[in-house]
């Protein structure tokens, strides 16, 4: 006796677990350890394409480098820039950064982050621009070697309803970047408008 199975067709629900608009800062002051836990979140709503989506990973990249190369943000006060990108249920994108540093320092650090990002808004520089495409070229030609990349790749673009076929047009999309589109980014994308700050602070000595 055979069984029939039956295709099992699955929706996207909006549970409106969206970021919340708007300014947000938070201070708690309960953490266990002596150092303060500092993260940053810009966020809003974008046109999901591949060349939108590089303009984001260089300008995560971009701003992650540039703070590896300030003094305050070296050893254990290292920044961590992480990007996410949202299809469905609604088009979104969050830059994520965090770090950690003595209570003392927290606004120390929070104004080189901003500065940076400024310096980001007034223009990149097209010697960076080439060293990010040079590097994730190569990235991708040992990726293209590897099966879970592939299995990834192809589920991400199921999951999106993106054509399989995108990652061949990668080279012209790099090809396509540059400094001009990059500045606009930035200031489209790193405005502050929607922006939560979180602190952790050591807890108060009783």
């Amino acid at each position: 006796m055979s069984m029939r199975l039956k295709a099992v067709v699955q929706t996207q629900v909006d549970r409106n677990n969206e970021i919340p608009q708007g300014k947000i800062y938070k201070k708690v002051c309960n953490g266990h350890l002596p150092l303060a836990a500092v993260q940053l979140v810009y966020s809003g709503k974008y046109q999901h394409s591949d060349s939108v989506n590089l303009q984001l990973k260089v300008l995560s990249y971009l701003l992650e480098k540039n703070l590896d190369t300030l003094k305050a943000f070296s050893g254990a006060n290292k920044a961590s820039v992480t990007l996410n990108l949202t299809k469905f249920p609604k088009q979104s994108y969050s830059i994520n950064i965090g770090f950690k540093c003595l209570p003392q320092q927290v606004d120390e650090m929070l104004a080189q982050v901003h500065q940076t990002i400024a310096s980001l808004q007034q223009g990149i520089k097209a010697e960076e621009l080439k060293q990010y495409v040079t590097l994730r070229k190569s990235e991708l030609k040992k990726q293209t070697f590897d099966y879970i990349f592939w299995r990834d790749y192809l589920t991400l673009q199921y999951v999106n309803g993106d054509d399989p076929y995108e990652i061949v047009h990668y080279p012209y999309y790099f090809y396509k970047a540059n400094t001009q589109t990059l500045k606009q980014a930035a200031n489209e994308f790193l405005t502050g408008s929607n922006y939560i700050q979180a602190v952790l602070l050591p807890a108060r000595k009783k």
